[in-house]
């Protein structure tokens, strides 16, 4: 019977003994495992969260709101007439010239309408400087007009002259794209010169009324042939064609003379 209580007593005490084992020592992949990143998330201290940068208007869709300190934008309305009649100047070239530094353009041209007229937006510089031109007018004195005093609208005045235009070419027909097309003003002195180009054509597009001498030569040095020339009597707001024909069409090394200057009225502008 002792013996028996002895086996037992020993059983039990081995069997303890193991669970304690057990439980001190776990087994060996236990030991190896790695917590995953999740896990170790949970445990870490929450990260600060970041800054986001304040939206400006610039940001959103392209829209845009004043800003404090921003310059000014102005607006102009700019009317060309002619100076004799009143009557609006249409097609007419609006040059718009702006301050150094106030953008990296400095000029503009733009055109006015049927009315003669172009409103101008969104101006960035409180002065600006207006010259209107048009062919078979003299340009505009340059205006200066400050902004907002001027008031919204600017008046540009072109005085018409006559228009003359034309070609040069040989007997046969030959277009003569090299020399120079010479015309004096009788009455001033006033001497203008135009360069025939392709197809032999020129224009003098703003001259004053009067009596003008028109000739040709092959170049500014060449000799001047008092018989070679023309006189016609040229009126403002009239175009007039010239046909300029010479003895020679050749090369520039050839000596060309003018045969024959003829000069008609084309219409009124």
């Amino acid at each position: 019977m002792n013996i028996l209580r002895g086996v037992l007593a020993a059983a039990a005490l081995g069997v303890a003994l193991v669970f304690l084992a057990s439980v001190a020592c776990p087994r060996r992949d236990e030991r190896a495992r790695v917590p995953s990143p999740e896990a170790l998330s949970g445990l870490a201290d929450p990260a600060p969260a970041r800054l986001q940068p304040e939206r400006t208007p610039e940001d959103s869709a392209g829209a845009r709101s004043p800003q404090p300190g921003a310059p000014a934008a102005y607006a102009l309305l700019v009317r060309v007439l002619d100076a004799h009649g009143g009557q609006p100047v249409a097609q007419a070239e609006i040059e718009l010239r702006l301050p150094e530094g106030a953008v990296a353009q400095q000029a503009l041209y733009l055109a006015a309408d049927a009315a003669g007229e172009r409103r101008l937006e969104g101006l960035p510089a409180p002065a600006v400087t207006l010259i209107a031109r048009r062919e078979g007018f003299f340009d505009s004195d340059p205006v200066i007009v400050a902004l907002p005093a001027a008031g919204e609208l600017q008046v540009l005045e072109l005085r018409a002259g006559a228009w003359l235009d034309g070609t040069v070419q040989g007997r046969d027909g030959v277009p003569v794209n090299y020399g120079e097309v010479t015309a004096l003003q009788l009455e001033s002195g006033t001497s203008l010169v135009a360069k025939p180009g392709r197809g032999g054509a020129f224009r003098l597009p703003a001259l004053e009324g009067g009596t003008w001498r028109l000739g040709w030569r092959e170049h500014v040095h060449a000799p001047a042939d008092p018989s070679a020339h023309a006189e016609v009597v040229l009126l403002a707001h009239q175009r007039y064609r010239a046909e300029i024909t010479l003895e020679t069409a050749g090369a520039a090394g050839d000596a060309a003379q003018p045969a024959g200057i003829r000069v008609q009225p084309a219409g009124a502008f």
